[in-house]
């Protein structure tokens, strides 16, 4: 079998067969004690800022946070990949090369179609359509208070995708493959990751799925199409491998930032109509346990006076 071709079953076999053997195995998961303790503690940085600082400014920090973090991580990343060019990425480029010649036909039109699902145009419209629809069932079916949340995160995540990877092809400036223009990240990949991603994301917790298995299904369903991606952007000689690998880092680090949105967004602030209960002072407490005082004096006179009688 064609090399390029065995590469390609190969994955997407192992990525399904994972997947499939995650969602089986998922109800006897256990919740590790650091993760439980690092979701804890989210949680109540997230209430406290939200109760200082209202939903949408929490939100709007936890973007800029989450997209600050992409470039201080994929910048320097960049320089070395760039400086590691002619020794990694062209030879593997060149395995490629002369294996893509060879593959059949049929397989290689196959993969020229699927590189679209990360295409600009294929995922502006899911972004743009699934933005409505799911903006609809929060509010109709599941009865969302906060049932807009479609319509500004997925607008707003792939608006934030676009501008950051134009930024890192700026300022890491690699060369690209003779074959393209394709540049560090791959947009293409970070893509699916990410507006595929989200908008699993958005249908499950808008409807409050509960099954670990479901969740588990969603993520694996996002890793097939990742993968899907991935080979089609380096079997289509579209990307130097390392920049199909960092635009799936790329996308997931995205996907994290949008979905913490989404939980900022979602949550209601505090209740701080609660009234606090008066705490007693410490003197009021003593005064109130301290025993009562007994004339032990008179109480032995009048037992002298029963023993007399």
């Amino acid at each position: 079998m064609n090399g390029a071709v065995l590469v390609g079953v190969v994955s997407l076999v192992v990525v399904a067969a994972v997947g499939l053997a995650a969602v089986v195995t998922a109800p006897q998961w256990r919740e590790p004690s650091w993760w439980r303790s690092t979701r804890h503690r989210t949680s109540v940085v997230l209430d406290t800022a939200v109760e200082q600082l209202g939903r949408l400014v929490t939100a709007f920090v936890v973007v800029l946070a989450g997209g600050g973090l992409v470039v201080a991580v994929l910048w320097p990343v960049g320089w070395p990949i760039k400086l590691t060019e002619q020794s990694f990425d062209v030879p593997v480029y060149e395995w490629w090369v002369a294996r893509v010649a060879d593959a059949p036909g049929w397989w290689s039109r196959s993969w020229l179609t699927l590189t679209n699902i990360g295409g600009l145009t294929q995922t502006q419209t899911l972004t743009a359509v699934f933005a409505v629809v799911l903006a609809v069932l929060w509010r109709v079916l599941w009865r969302r208070r906060q049932w807009w949340v479609p319509l500004v995160v997925l607008p707003v995540g792939y608006v934030l995708e676009k501008t950051l990877q134009d930024l890192l092809k700026l300022v890491v400036d690699r060369g690209h493959p003779p074959t393209t223009l394709g540049s560090f990240p791959s947009g293409g990949c970070a893509r699916v990751v990410l507006v595929y991603g989200l908008i699993v994301f958005l249908l499950l917790w808008g409807a409050r799925v509960r099954d670990r298995r479901v969740w588990v299904a969603g993520g694996a369903f996002v890793a097939v199409c990742a993968t899907i991606q991935a080979y089609a952007r380096t079997f289509n000689l579209e990307h130097w491998v390392t920049d199909v690998a960092a635009g799936l880092v790329f996308g997931l680090m995205l996907l994290v930032t949008m979905v913490v949105t989404v939980v900022v967004l979602d949550r209601d602030a505090p209740r701080q109509d609660v009234p606090r209960r008066d705490v007693p002072r410490r003197d009021e407490v003593a005064s109130h346990e301290a025993p009562a005082h007994h004339d032990s004096d008179g109480d032995d006179e009048r037992v002298s006076e029963r023993v007399a009688r």
